[in-house]
């Protein structure tokens, strides 16, 4: 950010692997319906056993695909910057 000043924007566009890493199918897994909560839809973010969280990526009769993955993992990401104050450091 060296050189920006007070109300300068700055777009920084990252890769996958440079955001939230790439997206990875061994974070998946299936489990039986019956062990999530009821009514529990796709979409709905959960947390394990161990309290980490996971999304509900598939629903069938029988079984459910929960995902690790960040939501955000496999995809490019563009942030905009905008500087409010610039401070001395001194």
């Amino acid at each position: 950010m060296a050189g920006l000043k007070t109300g300068d924007v700055k777009k920084v566009s990252l890769s996958a692997a440079e955001g939230f890493g790439p997206y990875s199918a061994e974070k998946t897994m299936t489990v039986p319906r019956k062990d999530l909560p009821p009514g529990t839809k796709e979409g709905d973010v959960l947390e394990d056993t161990e309290g980490k969280p996971a999304t509900v990526s598939r629903l069938s009769e029988q079984s459910a695909v929960i995902d690790y993955n960040h939501p955000l993992a496999g995809k490019p990401i563009v942030v905009e910057l905008k500087i409010l104050r610039v401070e001395n450091p001194s």
